[in-house]
């Protein structure tokens, strides 16, 4: 089976050491780093898939999964060792408490999401991506509570997209630059991305795909909110009901900053409840704004109500 190897960052024991309240103030009083600092510097310890021949497809799910084992274990032994007291979520593990005292914050990681983009590489604009959220330490899952959020794209050499204090912005020669949506208000006048893989379209999304000015199909839920947060689609949807928070919490926070709105899409329909746990799987639509969205919806109502 091919490896995973652990390609390093900056030196994260640099970024990570708490620095001092006053910069004239000789005591030793000193405040913790923000979240979106320590999202960052745990970003630079976690491993990165090294580029490999694609495996024989039996090995490639056991691959895909040692990997995210792999990340889930650099990021407990990372946060260890920070006295940051906190609760760890990930994809199929029980909530992990580390620090002393009442946890401050939860850390949501999604190791790999885009599997099949990370195992056969990038086709145009389709990324596997490791994605990250901090929430506060109770209350609901959704992407009005994300306090930080970072995505990573594993498969190329793209900068992080980043989101903090409702700002979404990626960097590139040491300069922020903003996230924006497109302004476009009808589905004729964008690129529609779909979450599809082996699932074909029903009637609904075969009909809304149509009308689209466009159609591209990103491989992976949050490469395709990624998308929308840099305007290069004008509104993703993924109908499957498979998603777990872990999948779009990063994503769906990098929208709603960069000016899109995210709605899970049994509650657009159907006034669900929220989730109420991290695996509960939903489905989910995001648009560059309000006036698209409802376009959608009502292109869907038509179809499945």
């Amino acid at each position: 089976m091919p490896a995973f190897t652990h390609s390093p960052g900056r030196d994260t024991q640099a970024v990570c050491q708490h620095f001092p309240r006053n910069v004239n103030d000789d005591s030793a009083s000193v405040m913790p780093m923000d979240d979106l600092t320590l999202l960052r510097a745990l970003l630079d310890t976690l491993p990165r898939p090294a580029p490999r021949p694609l495996p024989e497809e039996a090995a490639a799910p056991d691959m895909v999964d040692a990997y995210a084992q792999r990340v889930m274990q650099a990021a407990e032994t990372f946060l260890r060792q920070q006295d940051v007291p906190l609760l760890l979520l990930g994809p199929a593990v029980a909530p992990l408490r580390i620090g002393r005292g009442a946890p401050g914050m939860r850390i949501v990681i999604e190791p790999v999401e885009g599997a099949r983009n990370l195992l056969m590489g990038p086709p145009f604009d389709s990324f596997a991506t490791l994605g990250m959220a901090t929430l506060p330490p109770a209350g609901p899952m959704s992407a009005s509570t994300v306090r930080t959020a970072l995505l990573q794209p594993l498969n190329d050499a793209s900068a992080p997209c980043m989101m903090q204090a409702g700002r979404a912005w990626t960097e590139h020669g040491g300069r922020r630059h903003a996230l924006e949506v497109v302004p476009r208000e009808k589905i004729e006048d964008v690129v529609l991305g779909v979450a599809l893989e082996d699932m074909q379209p029903g009637m609904g999304l075969s009909e809304l795909m149509g009308k689209a000015g466009g159609v591209r199909v990103p491989g992976g839920t949050s490469a395709g909110l990624m998308a929308v947060a840099r305007g290069q689609l004008g509104a993703f949807l993924d109908a499957r009901c498979q998603l777990s928070a872990c999948q779009w919490l990063a994503g769906a926070a990098l929208v709603r900053a960069a000016g899109g709105v995210v709605m899970l899409l049994d509650e657009a329909l159907e006034q669900a409840a929220p989730p109420v746990n991290l695996l509960q799987p939903r489905a989910l639509v995001a648009a560059a704004n309000r006036a698209l969205l409802e376009d959608i919806l009502a292109h869907l109502r038509r179809a499945w109500l």
